[in-house]
């Protein structure tokens, strides 16, 4: 069958698949709504980090350096949001990216070379350029494709760059994290993958729709505080409580 969707750059290939991803947004919202509520991503707390390999491994890098100075208590998403405002020039874009990965690395203790790698790159100007105009235009598949280019990384972290690329575009289902703990909770809340059917790319898509989706009925209904689709991110994020009331039929 010939049904597509197009709206927030999502498109489902039959109208089979409209209704799956219909109805797990009609039972998330009805299931786990009130759940969603209480994951304002704004109260996350700061991220910390391990100084000490990002400087053996970046010694000469002084735009990081002053990073890890600017926030020596961790990095918070308003840290993040901040600096999405500025992203016109080079430098304000790789300090935004070097800031989503010591974020999205945390207190770990791998990546280190990965990222090294990711940040000497002679493509990464123009990645997070390109990239970042992507979103704005709102072709999240485009920029998916652009930041896949990004040496070291996979959609775990690049999806990172995305949302903060997007955190001030005012767009119909903005690009969210698509990490682990993400994917995780999605399996967790019966959502629909279409794994046998489609790629990581057209599945993070769906996914951003579907939590816009929620977002907007939840911030829809009578007397309810705006609700974006980041808080339906940061839920997921947090383990998905009461995602296990989800079953679609």
């Amino acid at each position: 069958m010939g049904d597509r969707r197009t709206e927030g750059s999502t498109r489902y290939e039959d109208r089979g698949q409209v209704n799956f991803h219909e109805e797990w947004v009609e039972q998330v919202v009805s299931e786990c709504g009130a759940d969603i509520r209480e994951f304002d991503p704004e109260t996350q707390a700061a991220m910390p980090f391990h100084r000490e390999p990002w400087l053996r491994w970046n010694e000469s890098d002084a735009d990081l350096v002053h990073l890890l100075d600017e926030y020596p208590n961790g990095i918070l998403r308003r840290d993040l949001k901040e600096l999405a405002r500025g992203l016109k020039t080079p430098h304000e874009r790789r300090v935004a990216f070097i800031a989503t990965l010591v974020w999205g690395t945390g207190k770990t203790n791998r990546y280190y070379g990965r990222h090294a790698d990711a940040l000497r790159s002679v493509d990464l100007e123009r990645i997070l350029e390109v990239s970042a105009r992507q979103v704005r235009d709102n072709n999240l598949e485009g920029a998916w494709s652009t930041a896949a280019g990004i040496p070291g990384l996979d959609f775990r972290f690049f999806t990172k760059w995305l949302w903060l690329a997007g955190a001030s575009a005012e767009l119909p289902a903005p690009p969210l994290v698509y990490d682990q703990r993400v994917r995780d909770a999605l399996v967790k809340a019966s959502w629909p993958s279409d794994r046998r059917r489609i790629n990581n790319r057209r599945r993070w898509v769906n996914y951003c729709q579907d939590a816009a989706a929620v977002a907007g009925t939840l911030s829809g209904q009578p007397s309810a505080p705006t609700v974006t689709s980041e808080w339906v991110e940061y839920w997921l994020f947090s383990g998905a409580p009461g995602a296990e009331r989800v079953r679609l039929t």
